[in-house]
């Protein structure tokens, strides 16, 4: 998969929150550390159940609800590993973004 992909991160009753954009692809994790090896390991069970109906990539994925694009685009702070393992699934993010929700 080349396609890079844009995430966005929030904190919600007492859980953190990852989405996808792109694609409508969600997880939680009791940490925020936990949240993007969570997040890398949905992606990659995606791709593994769209081959098996025979479809490459995230194809068939729809998008996000709109106002997860929302709260990428104003959001103000990128989350960038300082040092990681090699991702176990083959995407690119672009941008894994923290936003605030009320």
């Amino acid at each position: 998969m080349n396609n890079p992909i844009s995430v966005i991160a929030f904190h919600d009753e007492g859980v953190w929150i990852a989405q996808c954009v792109e694609y409508d692809i969600a997880v939680s994790a009791e940490t925020l550390p936990k949240l993007r090896q969570a997040f890398e390991k949905a992606v990659l069970a995606n791709i593994c159940m769209n081959k098996k109906l025979g479809r490459s990539g995230l194809d068939g994925i729809p998008p996000a609800p709109s106002r997860f694009r929302d709260l990428f685009n104003n959001a103000d702070t990128d989350l960038h590993p300082i040092q990681r393992t090699p991702s176990p699934a083959p995407v690119d993010i672009r941008d894994f973004r923290l936003a605030e929700v009320a």
